[in-house]
């Protein structure tokens, strides 16, 4: 089986009655490492895991294959963002007409119940992992210590660690759709612009006359001081870093800052900040820019 999920074996044999597998090697480091780092991770970020590794478990739970020991320690954070399910040491295939586990094993605290031979596991005791796994990257701690407050992980994390299976999501798939935007936003307002992705009306008010101003000012100022084709140029070039780039920067277009590595698994009043800084250092150059155009190119005083 092949996934971007799961680390690539490159080869098995035997030296000396014993099993050698060869796999390919992963710049990167464990959740429990970033975990221990960070402490907690933003909610875009945990949102962004989650969904990686649930992809992989839909693919494994196909092949009737349960993980049994989801933790921060299984879990491989590749250097370009991708999750890397690992350890399938004690997973198992589903069995019929079986009534419990044949081994008890898992991580103290990520374990579903019925691995400590209540029931035989399946694809819900990977669901629950799943959910004390979000809880400790929201939180910091375990579900019976602290349940998150966030939306929508709160409903979801608690539905995943019902102590009765059947009261969990039954399968990744359903699990997955749980996260859908759909979900969070009314129809039609899924967007990427500012100001528009939460669907709430009076940012919504705001965002417009905010884009007006941008439109209005830009146009104006080209006007006003492209008297020449150079200038022109340039001015467009200047308007461009200092009214719309640094918007994009400090509004978070596009959620960039949960994209870029070595600032997405930063916390976010931490993320923020750089926002905030970045925009400024863009507006501080296109002014510069826009003053060269003013005073050198054509040769205005200041008043």
């Amino acid at each position: 089986m092949q996934s971007p999920h799961l680390v690539r074996i490159i080869s098995c044999k035997e030296q000396q009655d014993v099993g050698v597998i060869l796999e390919e090697y992963i710049s990167g480091e464990t959740l429990d490492e970033k975990l221990r780092r960070y402490g907690t991770m933003p909610p875009e970020l945990v949102g962004n895991y989650a969904q990686q590794l649930l992809e992989v478990l839909e693919q494994i739970h196909a092949q009737g294959i349960v993980h049994r020991d989801i933790s921060p320690k299984n879990i491989l954070i590749s250097t370009d963002g991708v999750v890397k399910l690992l350890d399938f040491d004690i997973s198992r295939q589903w069995k019929m007409n079986r009534n419990a586990d044949t081994t008890i094993l898992g991580t103290v605290g990520f374990a579903s119940p019925e691995q400590y031979g209540f029931l035989q596991t399946d694809a819900t005791a990977d669901i629950y992992a799943v959910g004390v796994l979000m809880n400790v990257m929201l939180e910091g701690v375990l579900p019976n210590v602290r349940l998150t407050g966030k939306k929508p992980f709160q409903g979801i994390i608690k539905k995943c660690i019902e102590i009765d299976p059947q009261n969990r999501y039954q399968s990744v798939s359903e699990l997955r759709l749980a996260f859908k935007p759909e979900r969070q936003m009314p129809q039609g307002k899924q967007t990427i612009l500012p100001g528009f992705r939460t669907g709430v009306v009076w940012k919504e008010i705001l965002a417009v006359f905010i884009y007006l101003f941008l439109i209005i000012g830009s146009i104006q100022f080209m006007m006003m001081y492209g008297k020449t084709p150079a200038a022109f140029g340039l001015e467009a070039i200047a308007v461009l870093i200092y009214a719309w780039l640094s918007c994009a920067v400090g509004f978070n277009f596009l959620l960039w800052d949960t994209k870029v590595p070595g600032i997405r698994s930063l916390q976010k009043p931490v993320r923020i900040i750089i926002r905030i800084i970045l925009a400024l250092i863009l507006f501080y150059f296109g002014m510069l820019l826009e003053n060269y155009v003013k005073f050198t190119l054509l040769g205005l005083t200041s008043q």
